[in-house]
């Protein structure tokens, strides 16, 4: 009885009290300040034995600076915490905080905030499911899944931490950070809001997507992913750094072709502005693309963009080895340079080595200097001076049969490669030789020489790396290339659709006058002409028409088709491409089968003309417009075709 009584007379002083004006702000234990808590209505409530107070309408709370209100509260006499519940907000120095329930400390003034947080600043929006926030240190912990969001940035991860004082986050488990120009992976991210600057540690992978105008064409995409042990990045700078056995896969590619950059190394370093870009790789460092691979200790790649042309320089450090289809050059350093996507010259300066595979006489040419000056000339041209001390082996033969070799020295020589195989050395100044026959070779080689084909970085092992298959898999590339990141890595793509038929055989295209001079013009310096044997490809047709026949298009030189069709049956392609034949054989393009297996089909691709450059074949697409299949697209010639 005494008991019931002691509760019912709690209850009635609890009633009995303001609803307005409790805790008046006198000094606490600690120092702490006391809170000044009001309501519209208070009222007290028996919870298991205990008196609390509840309070409900209009709640508001205020302790030093902070100031809270929420729609109902329960107040503990015996316990420093008040639960606030029903849209929950807590403003404090700047911040506020929005929740469905809070659990506030007022002696620690730490609050446990649950269901739909929201933290904000004015500039930043942080969302959680729940949060725990010290007012004090102005310090709010994320356990649930948090995403911030500013108005240069976006970060995702399991967990977190933000301090809004000094606008930095510390996130951790499956983050992923979300710029303007850059995605990055990690396992953890630390980001100051402020200097736009960024860690990541842990299976680090960085993706980013940039649009720049090419050289004679529209639009050209770079698609870069990266990754490594760790990243920082300063956006704001343009400046970043990564470290770990770093993997960078880069496509580039516009409407018609992907080219495709690998490259690893133990650190990498960015430097970024509006026209030149800066990258440089140590540590191990191993390049591939389609045109050059490469070792060195250390590499620089520059990338400058203006007048609507982008040019490439690769300078290779310590120990440099380059490879060009049958070619490998090494010496103290190597400068590559390209424009448009096209490699232009070489580079090499000090003890120079040039060694050349002949895949027929199975022996390999050599060379070598103080210094070497290549030029890249187009269509499997090429020219290499190497001076001076110049020194050459280079084998023999008659036909196709071995004729020994001829060992020579003089102030420079000079050799001419046609379609990527020698046809032709030059010795210049000071000249001394001296031939041996087959029989008296003696395994000649020049001292220095060294065939590492071994060594030589291939495409299918890079993209082996785990951490590389996985970033590629979860990329962004989607989407973006021709057959998406399946095309930009090389994996087998799915065909593009055929074409219902070849065009009415009674148009009569005329091509523009560009597309004559592509045509018709005098190949320059810069290209090799076409080359057809007529005699064994065509016959002539009833009505004195020529008739065609599968292998029009010389195939062992590089150079570039335009695809009409594809079939996977050969019967019914040979068909189509007797139809197209007899529609622009007139206008002196050739057409031709090129052979592509996709995912294990043979499919067999119609193509009409062949073009010493991409740019031709684009000139040719665009001026013929309409009269082309909407689906038509340029294909890079290879000799496994």
């Amino acid at each position: 009885m005494r008991r019931v009584l002691l509760q019912a007379i709690l209850l009635l002083s609890a009633v009995c009290l303001s609803a307005r004006g409790q805790d008046r702000g006198e000094e606490g234990p600690g120092g702490t300040k006391r809170v000044n808590l009001s309501a519209d209505t208070l009222a007290g409530v028996d919870q298991g034995g205990t008196a609390v107070q509840m309070l409900i309408g209009n709640v508001r709370l205020r302790q030093e600076e902070t100031r809270l209100r929420a729609d109902r509260a329960t107040q503990y006499p015996d316990r420093d915490e008040i639960l606030f519940e029903g849209n929950v907000v807590v403003f404090e120095r700047g911040d506020t905080l929005s929740a469905s329930r809070l659990l506030y400390n007022r002696t620690t003034k730490i609050s446990r905030a649950s269901g739909s947080v929201r933290l904000t600043d004015g500039d930043v929006v942080v969302t959680a499911p729940s949060a725990v926030y010290d007012t004090r240190n102005k310090q709010t912990d994320f356990r649930e899944g948090v995403t911030l969001v500013d108005t240069a940035s976006v970060l995702v991860s399991d967990t977190g931490t933000y301090w809004s004082e000094s606008k930095r986050a510390a996130f951790a488990g499956n983050v992923r950070l979300e710029t303007e120009d850059a995605s990055v992976v990690a396992d953890s991210v630390e980001y100051e809001r402020e200097a736009e600057v960024s860690r990541a540690r842990g299976n680090v992978v960085v993706y980013s997507v940039e649009t720049a105008l090419d050289s004679l064409s529209a639009d050209t995409t770079s698609a870069t992913a990266v990754v490594a042990n760790w990243a920082f990045n300063d956006r704001r700078a343009g400046k970043e750094r990564l470290g770990g056995n770093v993997f960078l896969f880069q496509a580039r590619f516009d409407s018609t072709d992907v080219d495709t950059l690998l490259m690893q190394s133990e650190s990498l370093r960015i430097e970024k502005s509006d026209t030149l870009n800066r990258m440089w790789s140590t540590g191990g460092v191993r390049i591939w693309n389609m045109d050059t691979s490469a070792l060195a200790d250390s590499v620089l790649y520059e990338t400058r963009t203006g007048g609507g042309i982008r040019r490439e320089t690769i300078h290779l450090f310590v120990d440099p080895v380059s490879w060009f289809q049958s070619s490998q050059i090494y010496g103290d350093t190597l400068r590559i340079a390209s424009t448009g996507g096209e490699p232009d010259s070489l580079v090499v300066r000090g003890h120079t080595f040039l060694a050349e595979s002949d895949s027929l006489l199975a022996r390999i040419h050599q060379v070598k200097g103080r210094d070497l000056a290549g030029r890249f000339l187009g269509a499997g041209r090429r020219r290499m001076i190497v001076a001076p001390n110049a020194e050459a082996l280079y084998f023999l033969k008659d036909g196709e049969v071995p004729n020994g070799a001829v060992r020579t020295t003089a102030d420079r020589i000079v050799f001419e490669f046609v379609d990527d195989s020698l046809r032709h050395v030059r010795a210049e100044g000071g000249v001394e030789g001296s031939y041996f026959p087959e029989d008296q070779l003696a395994d000649q080689k020049l001292e220095g020489f060294r065939w590492m084909e071994d060594r030589r970085p291939r495409k299918a092992e890079l993209l082996a790396e785990p951490r590389l298959v996985r970033a590629l898999d979860e990329s962004p590339f989607r989407g973006l290339a021709p057959g998406g990141r399946r095309a930009a890595t090389g994996a087998p793509a799915r065909e593009p659709p055929p074409i219902a038929s070849a065009r009415n055989s009674q148009s009569d295209p005329k091509p523009s006058e560009e597309m004559r001079a592509e045509q018709d013009d005098p190949p320059s310096h810069t290209e090799a002409p076409a080359l057809r044997d007529d005699a064994q490809t065509l016959s002539e047709g009833e009505n004195g028409e020529t008739a065609w026949k599968p292998g029009t298009v010389d195939k062992t030189r590089d150079g570039y088709t335009l695809v009409v069709a594809s079939r996977a049956d050969r019967s019914e392609a040979e068909r189509l491409a007797a139809e197209w034949h007899r529609e622009v054989s007139r206008d002196g393009l050739d057409v031709d089968l090129f052979a592509a297996l996709v995912d294990g089909t043979t499919y067999y691709r119609i193509g009409v003309g062949r073009f010493n450059t991409r740019a031709g074949a684009r000139r040719v697409l665009t001026g013929l417009g309409a009269q082309l299949p909407e689906q038509t697209w340029i294909l890079r010639i290879t000799r496994s075709m």
